[in-house]
């Protein structure tokens, strides 16, 4: 008779065992206070450097965003500009300090698909950057291998020595 407790109580040490397992496994996504950013710069902006094709092709614009104030990582001003049709829009940050272009540019266009009257923005676009944090998210949404639906992810970036590193994709459920 005394086994008959004993017997009772394996499966709850197991299923806790298991619970804890699974606990273990998830991990949160990465959050801006891991990625601290330098004091805001509040200098005057840097003029802009042209050692990249991208930041002598739009040099009139990058040029003019180096007077904005900084919205990400304490020095990076964020601007953009149209790229064609379909509401394509191109997303770029300069470093207001020094002057250089972060070389990723990120690029994102509506799809309007007739057969259901639904327009859905697709590639990737800058969520929310944070003046107080190298963390930087994205939106990314690109269409499912067959064709019939998009698929979206959030990606996690972040600025050191001004490249832009991706350090985590979670695919969402949408």
């Amino acid at each position: 008779m005394q086994l008959k407790p004993i017997v009772l109580l394996l499966p709850l040490v197991f299923i806790r065992q298991l619970s804890f397992g699974s606990e273990a496994g998830f991990q949160l996504p990465p959050q801006k206070e891991d990625y601290p950013a330098p004091a805001v710069y509040k200098g005057e902006p840097a003029k802009l450097s042209l050692d990249s094709e991208l930041a002598r092709t739009f040099r009139t614009r990058l040029t003019a965003a180096l007077s904005q104030k900084p919205v990400y990582a304490g020095e990076y001003v964020l601007t953009g500009w149209g790229c064609g049709s379909s509401g394509c829009y191109d997303q770029v940050l300069v470093n207001k300090r020094t002057g250089k272009v972060l070389d990723t540019v990120f690029n994102a266009y509506s799809s309007y698909d007739v057969s259901d009257d639904s327009d859905t923005r697709v590639g990737e676009w800058i969520k929310s950057p944070q003046i107080d944090s190298r963390l930087l998210t994205t939106i990314k949404v690109e269409s499912s291998q067959d064709g019939k639906h998009f698929v979206y992810y959030t990606n996690y970036y972040i600025v050191d020595k001004n490249q832009l590193t991706l350090i985590k994709t979670v695919q969402d459920s949408k």
